[in-house]
């Protein structure tokens, strides 16, 4: 396996647990604030609970985007072997939509998938030796 077939995958995968991870934290976030406001009644004309649905559209709609794109980014990074040129360019347009998707929570994909997506527009095939 080459060098940005490997930060591909580690990053890929740990982009889409990271999204997982935000979406249902936040879900539950969502969900006891929602329960407390019942609860004590303090809640202003729906305001507060309006702007958290947004945000929520936001997030499911992002979390949604960047499984798509690291997915794609895997399908890439191990199915095209002979291009790597485009494969590295896919990968960074494909790190920074991760990034900006998840709310900047991606930085770590982001930190994955760059270094990936430069190896990859650098990477030279190896001359086989003739006996």
């Amino acid at each position: 396996m080459r060098n940005y077939q490997t930060l591909t995958l580690i990053g890929s995968i740990l982009g889409m647990l990271i999204a997982f991870g935000v979406y249902a934290t936040l879900g539950v976030l969502n969900i006891t604030i929602d329960t407390f406001e019942n609860m004590t009644g303090h809640e202003t004309q729906n305001a507060p609970s309006v702007k958290r649905e947004a945000d929520m559209k936001y997030i499911s709609a992002g979390v949604g985007i960047s499984i798509f794109v690291l997915i794609v980014a895997l399908i890439l990074a191990f199915v095209i072997k002979e291009r790597t040129k485009i494969v590295g360019i896919s990968l960074i347009i494909i790190a920074f939509v991760t990034l900006i998707s998840m709310g900047f929570y991606g930085i770590i994909p982001l930190a994955l998938l760059l270094p990936a997506g430069i190896v990859a527009i650098r990477y030279k095939p190896q001359m086989k030796a003739s006996p």
